[in-house]
């Protein structure tokens, strides 16, 4: 859940060595993309989501899902101002 998580999460990774780490989040992704970047590694390629701040800053692509928008269309439809199916799209933002 936290940067220092994908720390953890990059070591572990370093020693399997995999093509590609997909995160459940941008600062986790940092997290992995700084343990192998101190450690003088070649990072794989890898993706976060949330479009998290700490992924903007370092150019790890992401999957946004809007959350923000999620949140307001779950409180609509629990408190009734809206009935059936919302539809949010995430958006995929490539970088680096």
């Amino acid at each position: 859940m936290t940067n220092e998580d994908g720390k953890a999460a990059g070591a572990f990774f370093a020693k399997v060595q995999p093509d590609f780490i997909f995160t459940n989040g941008d600062d986790i992704a940092a997290g992995v993309l700084e343990y192998y970047i101190q450690h003088g590694l070649q990072p794989p390629a890898m993706m976060g989501q949330e479009n998290q701040t700490t992924g903007r800053l370092m150019g790890i692509s992401t999957i946004d899902h809007h959350l923000a928008s999620v949140g307001q269309a779950a409180l609509a439809l629990a408190t009734g101002e809206k009935v059936g199916t919302i539809e949010i799209t995430s958006q995929f933002i490539a970088r680096g």
